[in-house]
This record gives C-alpha cells, sequence and structure tokens, in this order.
C-alpha cells in the first residue's frame, strides 16, 4: 500500500512540473489555444512614450512654460536666474505656453535654456540629475501623447466625471457621463501641474466638450 502511495505521489509531483515549468508557482498558460487564437494575439512592442529623462538627459528637449488655474496664476520664479547669476521673476502673460530649448547641462544639474521667440538665455537650477520643476514640463510628452490618442475614441469603464473650464473667468463646471460612453480626443494640450503635464480635451457624441 505504501510502495502504491509513493508511486501516486511521484507521478503527482512529475506532473505538477510539467504543468508549472521550472517553479511551482508558475504557470505559463491555462486551457488549450486553437490555431486561430493564435493569429489574434497581438504583442504591443511600442517604444514607450513617456520615459523619465533625467536632467543630464535634457540637452536637446524643448521645455513649456504651463499655464496655471486663474486663482493660482504667478510668475514663474522656480529658480530661474539671468547668465549673470540674477533671481528672475517672469511675467506669467508673457511666458505661458513660451518654448525654451536646452542647449546644455552642466555638472550641477544647472539646465542652460535658449528661449525660441526671442533666443533670451535663462539659468534653470535643477541641482540634481532626478529633480522635477515646477511648472514647466517636457514638450515632448505632450507631444508623444498627441501621436498616440489625438483623433480616437476612448470608453470609459465606470460613470466619468468630466470637467469644464472657462481659462478667462476660471469659472469651473461638471457633467456626468455614463459607462461606455464614447469620448473621441479632439486635442491634447498643456496641463496645469508638473506632474500631470498633458490635458485631453473630450467630446462626447452630443458635443459636449
Amino acid at each position: 500500500m505504501k510502495k502504491s502511495v509513493l508511486i501516486l505521489l511521484t507521478f503527482l509531483l512529475f506532473q505538477a512540473n510539467a504543468a508549472f515549468g521550472d517553479s511551482p508557482y508558475i504557470r505559463k498558460s491555462v486551457g488549450k489555444f486553437k490555431k486561430k487564437d493564435k493569429k489574434e494575439i497581438v504583442v504591443n512592442k511600442e517604444k514607450d512614450l513617456f520615459p523619465c529623462r533625467p536632467v543630464s538627459s535634457w540637452v536637446g528637449e524643448r521645455l513649456i512654460f504651463l499655464p496655471m488655474k486663474k486663482s493660482l496664476q504667478r510668475d514663474y520664479d522656480g529658480f530661474l536666474y539671468d547668465e549673470n547669476g540674477q533671481r528672475l521673476l517672469l511675467d506669467y502673460n508673457k511666458f505661458v505656453g513660451r518654448i525654451a530649448q536646452v542647449i546644455s547641462v552642466d555638472q550641477e544639474f544647472n539646465v542652460k535654456l535658449k528661449m525660441e521667440n526671442n533666443s533670451k538665455i535663462i539659468i534653470l537650477r535643477c541641482f540634481k540629475d532626478d529633480a522635477c520643476v515646477e511648472n514647466i514640463a517636457l514638450a515632448a510628452d505632450i507631444d508623444n501623447a498627441r501621436k498616440k490618442w489625438l483623433g480616437k475614441t476612448l470608453f470609459n469603464r465606470s460613470i466619468l466625471t468630466l470637467n469644464i473650464y472657462n481659462v478667462n473667468t476660471g469659472i469651473r463646471g461638471y457633467f456626468e457621463v455614463k459607462k461606455n460612453t464614447p469620448l473621441k480626443v479632439i486635442d491634447i494640450v498643456a496641463g496645469w501641474e508638473w506632474f500631470r503635464p498633458v490635458r485631453f480635451i473630450l467630446q462626447t457624441s452630443s458635443g459636449k466638450e
């Protein structure tokens, strides 16, 4: 009897190893795939469009001065200096939406910027390679989002609350859309915060934006 139990356990262990591969905690597949199923499996090897870029890799990148909500609008003053080391306060209305290209980054992570509209030189001090800059973002993130989603139609998985906003008055509103509502991406623009640099402008089938 003991010999029969031992043989049975050995058989079960063999079967388990065959099913789980090299590890008893990993199973490579469940069930059998038909030939047509294999053709339908698509592996997305798309290059990461939104990588985390260390400051030292910014040379050649374009930075955008982000808009701010009306109640929070103020001059751009986040560690910005002129070539002589004087602290700068940049007028919001003159710089919002402007683009500056990164000319160089030194060993202390001082970023030299050249404004595209007037060639003005600005120094942005970051202090470390993984720094995040307030009210400024990489324009590439917006460009890449446009390449991937602009013009496409999205479907929300649950009830969604969408924002309405008037830039001139600062007045905000809201409306809800039902689950699985088709929402067309009609524009992708700069966000209001450095940690959310991209905003999607969506439109419902009834025309609400």
